[in-house]
This record gives C-alpha cells, structure tokens and sequence, in this order.
C-alpha cells in the first residue's frame, strides 16, 4: 500500500509539473496562460479530492476489518480461556479423587498395623507374663 501511494503521489507531482512546464512554454497570451494554468490546478484539486477520498474510504474499510479482525480473535480467546478451565477443573477433580483414594488407603493400612501391632504387643505381654510365672515358680523351687 506504501509503495502504491508513493507511486501516485510521484506521478501526481510528475504530471503537476510536467504541466506547468508545458503551459509555461507555450506561446500563449498571458490571459490565455493563467486561464490554462486555472483549469489545469482545477483539474488537478480534484484528483487530489478524489484521492482523498479513496484514502478515506480504505482507511474505513482497513477500520471495519480491524475491528472484526479483533473481535474474532477475542472471542476465540474466550473459548480457549474457557475450555482450559474446564479442563484445569476436570484434572483439579481427578486429582483430588486420587488424593482422597490414597488418604483412605494409607488410613486403611494404618489401622491394620495398628491392629497388628497391638496384637502382637498383646502376645508379647502374654508371653512376658508367662516367663515372669514361669521365673518366679522356678524361683520358688530353688529357694525349698
């Protein structure tokens, strides 16, 4: 686009110039002369106006179609912003039933080794009992 307009503008200058050259050179009447050198700056206004408003109306359309070009991706953004909560919410949820899974996994072995320990604490004591009745009655035999 910057290259076009650099184009136009050239030949628009170009023309301008080439213009006033060739009216400066002719052999007309000075009347004559400004009459053409009127029309000519006339002609030349508007294709200036007419360029202006081409310019107007690319500039609108480059506009509407930012506009658009930025209302597409907003909401693109949003339905990628939504579907990775859903699916950060969806793991976050997995995760969490695993946790608990395991909570109550660790709990359910805990309490086993708990009833493990305590009974193998109880035999212990069971026999402990024992080899203290078992010492003390050998202890009484020694002592007759």
């Amino acid at each position: 686009m910057s290259k076009k307009c650099g184009f136009l503008l050239g030949a628009l200058i170009g023309g301008t110039a080439a213009a006033v050259t060739a009216l400066l050179f002719a052999p007309k009447s000075g009347k004559e002369l400004r009459e053409d050198l009127a029309k000519e700056a006339g002609r030349y206004k508007e294709q200036l106006s007419e360029y202006g408003e081409i310019a107007l109306a690319k500039g609108a359309e480059f506009t509407e179609v930012a506009k658009a070009s930025t209302q597409d991706i907003r909401i693109n953004l949003q339905e990628q912003a939504s579907h990775l909560k859903e699916q950060v919410s969806k793991h976050t949820e997995n995760l969490k039933d695993q946790f608990n899974e395991t909570v109550d996994k660790v709990k359910e072995n805990f309490s086993k080794q708990k009833e493990e320990s305590a009974e193998v604490v109880a035999e212990l004591a069971e026999d402990v009992k024992e080899k203290a009745q078992d010492v003390k009655e050998e202890a009484k035999k020694e002592a007759k």
